[in-house]
């Protein structure tokens, strides 16, 4: 098991970053949880108080340990049972603030208990006023410390709350092992070491902190000449109706959104990038991505289901045992995609504008299954009807919202 305490002031994205590199990390197939302080000892102490609470400054004697493993016991008490379970091999996210010396000493003698010493690793975000404005007023409407609270209000705690802490404050020392990111453009990587820390110093490398805003748009290419026809893969253009559909799109989404504010991705396959020319001639920025093509479904390619059920009748009968582990001989399964799909996501959620995704259902549905937080092994049986375009996008209360939209009565114009 291992062990990921955030580090930083208040309103500096440590919780969207817990909370996305533990959906991550369970979307790779690597077990994770975040543990909210706010949700244990912090809010025996700030719920109600506008924010403005130093949990730092009456622990400075010898007794302040004490208090501490007070406030704190039942969040170790949880991380400890969750990562000493048989056979656990799984990573927990203590999301808190610790800003002194003196409480991350006193976090890593309560975790060395039960993790191994290499196995703690501290992450530090390093952000300037300037670029928290956003992230401060998010925190004022959606933070359980603020409930009921009118926004002027919240964010007045917030930010003498961040006045608070700044007096504290010492960034995490070279004895620990730790990943420091700074103001998104400079990262620290100190006494790392082992696969999957290695892993995640990597995605955090990538990823950008701050919450995505804009939205998401997903369209599962519409008819083409193999799903008339029931045949597997293939590299088959659109029918007629396939391409009225794609003018269908292309009416609703330059209404919403012009050449300057979104950028349009297709697979590497025809029938997504037919779809995507209608974009391009309109002047919309387009990439191919041969990550988001359909799955590969190798001896399968080309081939009716009625024929693949008399060549290969073990086929059929294994991909309806379990549809998410079945890998095609000499193809993919969708577990396989997504190590395929892994730069898509980090890539994604780096892009300063919205997006649109022409993709197919096989990669959608993983994709939906990342977005969503929903099991990949029950996402793979999603429906996904035909004219249709689903819109992603987080709601103000961090959570995340895909909404279906029907292109049914779009103008073709």
């Amino acid at each position: 098991p291992l062990v990921i305490v955030t580090v930083g002031l208040p309103a500096r994205g440590k919780s969207y970053l817990a909370h996305r590199l533990s959906r991550h990390c369970n979307w790779i197939g690597i077990e994770a949880k975040d543990f909210v302080s706010i949700s244990y000892g912090m809010h025996k102490v700030a719920m109600g108080s506008m924010g403005a609470v130093d949990i730092y400054e009456p622990h400075t004697d010898d007794n302040g340990e004490g208090n501490w493993a007070e406030l704190f016991g039942d969040i170790f008490a949880d991380v400890q049972e969750y990562v000493t379970r048989p056979d656990a091999s799984c990573v927990a996210i203590m999301d808190m603030y610790c800003c002194t010396r003196n409480f991350r000493m006193f976090v890593f003698e309560q975790l060395r208990k039960f993790v191994d010493e290499d196995r703690i690793i501290f992450l530090e975000l390093v952000l300037d006023d300037g670029l928290c404005e956003g992230m401060v007023r998010e925190k004022a409407r959606t933070s359980p410390e603020y409930r009921g609270l009118p926004e002027e209000q919240a964010l007045a705690g917030i930010r003498a709350q961040i006045e608070l802490y700044k007096k504290h404050y010492a960034p995490v020392d070279d004895e620990y092992a730790f990943i420091r990111v700074i103001n998104n453009r400079r990262h620290t990587i100190n006494r790392i070491k082992g696969f999957l820390p290695s892993r995640i110093a990597t995605w955090v490398l990538q990823a950008q902190v701050g919450r995505v805003h804009h939205p998401v748009y997903f369209f599962p290419v519409p008819e083409h000449t193999f799903l008339l026809e029931d045949r597997f893969g293939g590299n088959p253009s659109l029918t007629a109706n396939g391409i009225a559909d794609a003018q269908r799109l292309f009416n609703y989404i330059s209404r919403q959104l012009g050449p300057e504010e979104l950028e349009v991705w297709t697979s590497g396959l025809t029938r997504s990038i037919q779809v995507g020319q209608l974009f391009e001639d309109a002047g919309y920025k387009t990439k191919q991505w041969i990550a988001l093509n359909e799955v590969h479904t190798g001896v399968c390619e080309g081939l009716t289901r009625q024929e693949v059920t008399e060549r290969y009748p073990f086929i059929t009968d294994l991909r309806n045992t379990d549809k998410y582990a079945f890998r095609f001989p000499h193809g993919e399964s969708y577990l396989d995609m997504i190590a395929r799909l892994e730069r898509v996501i980090l890539c994604l959620e780096r892009t300063e504008r919205p997006v649109l995704i022409i993709g197919h259902r096989a990669p959608i549905r993983e994709l939906f299954s990342y977005f969503y937080e929903a099991p990949a092994e029950e996402v793979v049986h999603l429906r996904l009807p035909p004219q249709r375009v689903w819109k992603y996008q987080v709601s103000s209360s961090r959570y995340p919202r895909i909404t279906a939209i029907h292109l049914g009565d779009a103008n073709l114009g």
